[in-house]
Parts: C-alpha cells; structure tokens; sequence
C-alpha cells in the first residue's frame, strides 16, 4: 500500500508539470505556423516581358540595282533586345542551277534561246540585335541570308540566272530606328556579300 500511495504523490507533482510543458510546445508550433511574414531580402524580382516592346515596322527600299522591295521588320526592343526582317521584291522566288552572261552564253559555251524576257528575284532574310544608344535612339545589327537573281527566260519557258548581276549568300543588316512618341522611323542599310548593297526605310508603332 505504501509503494502504490507513493506512485499517486508522483502523478499528482508530475501532471501539472507535463500539463505546462505539452502547452508550451503548442505555444511554439503554432508560432512557427503562423510567422509568415517576409522581408524584402524574400522577394525575388521576376523581368517582366511587356507586350508593348514589341513593334511592327513596314518597309521599303532600293537596291544597287535599282530594284524596288518592301517588307517586313518585327523589333523588341528594350536596352538590348532582337529584331527579325523579311525583305522581298515579289513573290515570285524563282530559282535556276544554269548560269549565262550578258550576252546569252551558257557555262558550256552554247548561245542560248532567250525570248528577251527577263525578271528579278529578291529576297532578304536577317536577324539581329537592338541597342538603346540614346533615349529613343536605336541602333540595330543583323545578319542572315539573301539573294538578288537576274533571271532570262529561254524559248522553252526556262529561266536562267545572268552571271555579272546575280549574288547570294550572305548579308549583313544594320541601321538606326528612332522613336518619336512612340511613332518609329527606321533607316538602314544591308548587302549582300559587300557586292549588293540595299537602302532601307520604314515607318512602324511602338503599342
């Protein structure tokens, strides 16, 4: 009877005590729980890819050549950004493997038979960067792939590519594109191979 009277004083000291502790581990958890609060040193800045960089520029031009073309110059541009141009002077992409002079003979040494028709074929594909030199003062620097084709056409409906007038490879673009309230004038040059060379103008909108 003693031990068991023992045993019950035991319990009666030992239950406030684990009674207090079990509440202050709550206290604790619930703190922890609860503390969500967040410096700034937290805060992670995300860029923001803004839908009103981007802008449509219509354009035209002249060639070396004299051959007139127009086209098409999508930009984003913030202090460095990109810019993507297709440049053409009709859609007819005509394209042959058989060269002739400008007297109509062929790379065997036979005269060909021309009907003295003849077309020109241009096409321009670059791409490049943007850079904000000044407050609304972009300068723009590209590169990608083009051809002007002088083309004859033969008695049979063929088409022949003239030798001293016909390059392709490939281009190098650059040029300025200023903005004025949001109003963008653009004004460039490209050629091809530094053995065609291209002017360039273009209006757009900043959105």
């Amino acid at each position: 009877m003693k031990r068991i009277y023992k045993y019950l004083l035991c319990l009666v000291f030992l239950l406030p005590g684990l009674a207090v502790a079990q509440e202050t581990e709550s206290d604790f958890s619930r703190e922890a729980v609860t503390d969500t609060t967040f410096s700034e040193d937290d805060i992670v800045e995300i860029s923001d890819i803004n839908g009103s960089h981007f802008c449509p520029i219509l354009g035209v031009g002249i060639t070396s050549h004299k051959d007139f073309t127009f086209g098409l110059t999508l930009a984003y541009m913030q202090q460095f950004g990109g810019y993507i141009s297709a440049q053409v002077n009709n859609f007819d992409f005509e394209k042959s493997s058989k060269f002739v002079n400008s007297d109509g003979v062929a790379d065997n040494g036979q005269k060909a038979f021309l009907t003295g028709d003849s077309k020109v074929s241009r096409l321009s594909l670059v791409g490049g960067v943007t850079y904000v030199v000044v407050p609304d003062l972009i300068a723009y620097l590209g590169g990608g792939y083009g051809y002007r084709r002088l083309l004859y056409e033969t008695c049979d409906g063929a088409y022949l590519k003239e030798h001293d007038n016909t390059v392709e490879g490939y281009e190098v673009d650059f040029g300025v594109i200023a903005n004025f309230n949001n109003f963008l004038v653009k004004l460039g040059c490209n050629t091809i191979k530094f053995k065609s060379a291209e002017l360039r103008a273009g209006l757009g909108w900043r959105f």
